[in-house]
């Protein structure tokens, strides 16, 4: 008889568990399809989980600029929440964040800070 192949449960992050409840439901109660968490390391904001269809890249290893020319970028230093209807037309105000609205075919978007304590962590 061959021998029994255990199977490793899926790895989990830390944040993993916050997902179902950032994954809400818009102004217009339709329900989000995709959701992320984001981590404030030095002048960027790393994936620290992602729980949906649109292919942000490798968790832990993609990232997008802390600054104010990126959606969440912008939401993490002036610690407010921004919604954005169509973020591909926004390209004056978000430049950085357009380019990758385009790329990963995004419109709709919310970002939310993390706040500790008032001081920002993603």
């Amino acid at each position: 008889m061959p021998a029994r192949q255990r199977r490793r449960p899926a790895r989990r992050t830390p944040h993993e568990g916050q997902l179902p409840s950032a994954c809400g439901r818009s102004e217009r109660g339709r329900p989000y399809r995709d959701a992320a968490i984001f981590l404030a390391e030095g002048e960027e904001l790393r994936l620290a989980t992602h729980l949906g269809p649109i292919a942000l890249g490798p968790v832990g290893e993609f990232s997008v600029p802390l600054m104010r020319g990126s959606l969440t970028g912008r939401a993490t230093l002036e610690r407010r929440t921004i919604q954005l209807t169509d973020h591909q037309g926004e390209e004056a105000e978000y430049p950085e964040g357009t380019a990758v609205a385009r790329r990963l075919g995004v419109h709709t978007m919310l970002a939310v800070p993390l706040l500790r304590s008032g001081r920002r962590s993603g």
